[in-house]
């Protein structure tokens, strides 16, 4: 049972760590259609703050911007910074990508071409199955500790 259990939670941590890497790719993709240079960057420190976010969602099982500013701030005071989050049942990251990109804000956020760095996190509820996601724009990153 023991190794069922690190197999499930490793499979877990893959799962999670290619569904960033997909959404990367997938806001990126939507950039170039509209004429918007790809972000530059999946920023290791932007993806921790948004994992955060995630997590802490997932306690609420629910959706918000709680604390946007301070998660901005962290980053920098000389930044712009932008925030989608989302709660699906699916965790194919072209379809989360589709849904912000079918709502206008979220489409601006996406869109905009100060943004050059991005963040992405997700998790999985095990209460409800629910796929949460959030995705962090920023315009630069003074403090970079990676992109990978």
């Amino acid at each position: 049972m023991v190794k069922l259990t690190l197999c499930c939670a490793l499979l877990g941590a893959v799962t999670s760590t290619t569904i960033v890497r997909d959404l990367f790719h997938a806001h990126n993709e939507a950039r170039i259609q509209h004429g918007v240079a790809a972000f530059t960057c999946l920023d290791s420190q932007l993806n921790t703050l948004t994992q955060s976010h995630v997590d802490y969602q997932v306690s609420l099982d629910d959706i918000n911007h709680d604390g946007f500013n301070e998660r901005c701030l962290i980053v920098s005071n000389r930044i712009l910074c932008a925030e989608n989050t989302l709660y699906t049942s699916s965790d194919d990251a072209t379809a989360m990508t589709n849904s912000w990109m079918n709502s206008t804000g979220h489409r601006v956020n996406i869109l905009n071409a100060n943004y050059t760095h991005a963040g992405f996190a997700v998790k999985q509820s095990t209460t409800t199955g629910k796929w949460f996601a959030t995705a962090f724009f920023a315009s630069e990153n003074p403090n970079i500790v990676a992109c990978l």
